[in-house]
């Protein structure tokens, strides 16, 4: 049998943490930020067209969403103007091959944020509230296994991909 890598299934559990590494509660999901890239037009000599081109390390404002089954404490903790770090850790479940077991690999998410916006969501009876908060992210690092797999600092001009900072050199023109 061919030596297989492990097979990602998916995120087996999380909890969310505060500054102390106390756990604040259990958000019934998060959405992740999306990393949506700024980018300038260019057309001219040379260029059929035009083409929108990425500048490198820029993004449209990064927010998280944390969604609740009810209006609780940790979504008001959540709400609170700090830029506090949260940290969210999971263990990542995979399919080992030559074992035929689950093998879970630690994910870690460390983040700077202040609040942007709270849903207080919604009043039914026997039902979730839904309630939701969504914070401005103003630094993010994600590791797994003692890999960077991306951290961004806008402050600091540092955007590092898979353990390698794509503003290095830019960093030292500036």
């Amino acid at each position: 049998m061919a030596n297989l890598v492990p097979q990602p299934e998916g995120l087996h559990s999380y909890n969310v943490y505060d500054v102390t590494e106390k756990i604040i509660g259990v958000a019934n999901n998060v959405k992740l930020p999306n990393f949506e890239a700024m980018t300038e037009t260019i057309t001219g000599a040379g260029i059929l067209g035009s083409r929108d081109v990425p500048m490198t390390g820029h993004f449209t404002d990064l927010t998280i969403e944390f969604n609740f089954r009810t209006l609780e404490s940790a979504v008001m903790t959540l709400m609170r103007e700090t830029s506090d770090i949260l940290y969210l850790r999971g263990g990542q479940q995979y399919y080992e091959h030559s074992s035929g077991k689950a093998v879970y690999h630690g994910i870690k998410i460390t983040l700077r944020r202040r609040p942007k916006a709270l849903d207080l969501g919604k009043l039914e009876q026997a039902k979730a509230m839904e309630s939701k908060v969504t914070l401005s992210v103003y630094y993010i690092k994600i590791e797994s296994d003692g890999k960077i797999l991306i951290e961004y600092d806008p402050y600091n001009f540092v955007y590092i991909v898979n353990d390698v900072d794509l503003l290095a050199d830019l960093r030292t023109m500036i």
